[in-house]
């Protein structure tokens, strides 16, 4: 709980590092809540398609500090079979990006036109996230979305 926790004698940093207390008050537990400065939002046009249909996926990063150069992946889900942004291969892979100053770069992931008849599925997610610049932290929050696709609407 953030805010709710007290003092303790000797113990100034968290367990990783940060300052005790972070904000309005000491939080409970190990770890104190620390804003993250990236955030990330995935935007869909849609959460239903069927053929010809324009699919359009998008992903908005907040930096909210200075420059910061992250790891962007960005996951598609189904029925937990995976494949990774850029090149939708079913290896691991993601982008690094520099994300100048205090923006909110949009970038474009996805667009294609929903073929005919491509059948019935749903519960297909799109996952993504930013890790630190040597790929060993999650900077921020990972966010989702969900959609389905039909051949009758």
């Amino acid at each position: 709980m953030v805010n709710r926790g007290i003092a303790v004698a000797g113990l100034s940093d968290d367990f990783d590092n940060d300052v005790r207390p972070h904000g309005g008050g000491f939080d409970l537990g190990a770890d104190e809540y620390v804003e993250p400065d990236i955030t990330v939002d995935l935007i869909i046009n849609s959460n239903h398609f069927t053929g010809g249909d324009r699919f359009n996926l998008t992903c908005q990063i907040a930096n909210r500090s200075g420059t910061a150069t992250v790891c962007h992946y960005v996951i598609l889900d189904v029925a937990s079979q995976y494949w990774f942004w850029p090149d939708w291969s079913r290896s691991v892979d993601y982008r690094q990006i520099t994300i100048e100053g205090i923006t909110d770069p949009i970038f474009d992931i996805l667009a294609f036109t929903w073929p005919e008849n491509a059948g019935t599925a749903s519960g297909i997610r799109f996952w993504s996230g930013c890790m630190n610049g040597s790929n060993t932290e999650l900077t921020g929050n990972v966010d989702f979305c969900e959609f389905s696709f039909s051949d009758d609407g």
